[in-house]
């Protein structure tokens, strides 16, 4: 996959799966809540399915479950982590559960056309530039009267959700949001019909995201040597000889600001949590303001 940009973007899931991997317990995995909108419409969608794949797979939680959900559909994952995709067998393997692994892109399935009852990923396709090439290809596989199922990133959620958050944590990362309308244009393009939509988590923003961003601003503008006012006092951008390289603005924060963020970040967490798997549960809210959104669409 190395001639494709997003190859940063899989170094960097490698390297997250290495290190939270092996934290997992294997004993404590379990189904899916199948209330939540994605599971849901899996549910109703693969009654009939004989063959399901799964592009962008993971540790591999949502075809785990389906796969305990409906003994007989026959499970692929598929994921460009290695890593990820031998947790995921090790996983069905000590359940005693069948499926088939593969270590690949969905830029480039290695199936034939017309292979899929059901082709679904959740909150992957982001990660792709060209999002059409991935629909294109990832339609290819599916079966005439099969699905596609995917979520995104909303663009509607400017001031929280999913572009704040690159933004604090992800600058550079490939990582697109996308508005319903525009979702609905890239699967007619490539020959699936939008037959559902729904909508997943209500807010997504903690109480140090203010702080991040203004620290962020501030550094960056030291950087490009441009003067900044604070009360009074005019700055400019100092030598590598006059700052030590540990006072940057992640370390201040962590120093003065870490704890009470800290602890005020993890109580509204928990809130948020419960808010929205209310939003989740119910779905009374109409999809074009949740945090991310998705798509059901059908082949022709």
């Amino acid at each position: 996959m190395g001639k494709f940009k997003e190859k940063s973007n899989w170094v960097e899931w490698e390297s997250h799966y290495e290190n939270s991997i092996p934290n997992v317990d294997l004993a404590a995995f379990s189904s899916a809540d199948w209330q939540h909108p994605y599971f849901k419409r899996l549910k109703i969608y693969s009654k009939e399915a004989e063959r399901v794949l799964e592009f962008g797979s993971g540790k591999g939680h949502i075809s785990f479950s389906l796969k305990r959900l409906r003994p007989s559909i026959t499970t692929f994952l598929l994921d460009y982590s290695l890593t990820a995709v031998r947790f995921s067998k090790k996983v069905h393997h000590y359940f005693g559960l069948q499926a088939n692994f593969i270590n690949g892109s969905f830029l480039e399935l290695p199936f034939r056309s017309n292979s899929f009852d059901i082709v679904h990923g959740n909150t992957v396709l982001e990660h792709v530039i060209d999002t059409r090439q991935a629909l294109s290809e990832l339609s290819r596989v599916i079966r005439p009267g099969g699905y596609l199922i995917a979520t995104v990133p909303n663009r509607n959620r400017h001031i929280d959700g999913h572009d704040i958050y690159k933004f604090i944590h992800r600058i550079g990362y490939v990582s697109s949001s996308f508005k319903i309308q525009e979702l609905e244009n890239l699967y007619e393009s490539v020959g699936l019909i939008p037959v559902d939509i729904f909508g997943q988590g209500l807010t997504y923003f903690f109480p140090s995201y203010p702080l991040r961003i203004g620290l962020i601003i501030l550094k960056n503008w030291f950087l490009q040597g441009r003067p900044i006012r604070i009360q009074g006092i005019r700055h400019r951008k100092a030598s590598q000889d006059e700052v030590p390289q540990e006072l940057t603005a992640k370390q201040i924060l962590k120093k003065l600001l870490k704890l009470p963020i800290s602890l005020a970040d993890h109580i509204w967490g928990s809130v948020q949590s419960k808010i929205n798997a209310w939003a989740n549960h119910n779905e009374i809210l109409p999809p074009k303001i949740m945090i991310t959104v998705g798509l059901v669409g059908q082949k022709l």
